[in-house]
């Protein structure tokens, strides 16, 4: 057990299930953004467990086995994760899924985890939402093992109903009055956090640089 909040670089947590074709390449995508990374391992059958066993062993991500909770274990595994992240004594955390990729619109390369940190440094702000990009099919019937970020590059467009989702960090102390009152299950969803009754500031931006991409940038509270 570390310091609580000692640690600044934002930790990304996930469950993956037959997810293996593209954990290698989701998991370097963030760190080279430098997050650190707390995978549960939901699967229990096929080879993700031993890419993520790899992983682990090779000190990329932290490992979570979760192959035990079969019915609905989203909210368990983000419940559990999150108290792992505070006992790893990280300040800022935030839960995505295998097929997100955090991409920053501006800044310098691979600065993901630079733009949470500064977001939820500024005094007062406790949750930082960043809204989807929807990538569709681009037209392949077929599969192609290429890259994710490099065989999808069409998207829908800023204001397409979809694009009104988001994925949240926030301060891990924040979360904490929550998590005390639910500590198996406080997460209401995987796409924010429960903060208080008052309004959050929110800063965000299209996460994607591809050329079919609108800027945008968007901030309320």
């Amino acid at each position: 057990m570390r310091i609580p909040f000692s640690v600044n670089r934002p930790v990304i947590c996930a469950i993956m299930k037959l997810e293996q074709p593209y954990v290698i390449e989701w998991v370097a995508w963030h760190k080279l953004h430098g997050f650190d990374l707390m995978i549960a391992d939901n699967c229990s059958a096929g080879p993700q467990s031993a890419v993520l066993q790899a992983l682990r062993d090779a000190g990329w991500i932290r490992l979570v086995d979760w192959r035990h909770d079969t019915v609905l274990p989203q909210r368990r595994a983000y419940s559990y994760l999150y108290w792992q992240a505070l006992l790893h004594g990280y300040r800022y955390l935030g839960f995505m899924d295998a097929d997100e990729f955090l991409e920053p619109l501006d800044g310098p390369p691979w600065s993901g985890a630079e733009l949470v940190r500064s977001l939820l440094s500024r005094p007062g702000v406790r949750s930082v939402a960043f809204r989807w990009v929807n990538f569709g099919s681009d037209g392949k019937e077929a599969y192609d093992d290429e890259l994710v970020t490099v065989r999808f590059q069409r998207r829908g467009t800023h204001d397409a109903p979809t694009a009104r989702w988001k994925k949240s960090f926030a301060r891990v102390s924040s979360v904490l009055r929550k998590a005390l009152r639910d500590p198996g299950q406080f997460m209401p969803h995987p796409h924010g956090f429960r903060i208080s009754l008052r309004r959050t500031l929110v800063d965000g931006m299209t996460l994607d640089k591809h050329p079919a991409a609108m800027p945008m940038e968007w901030k309320i509270g």
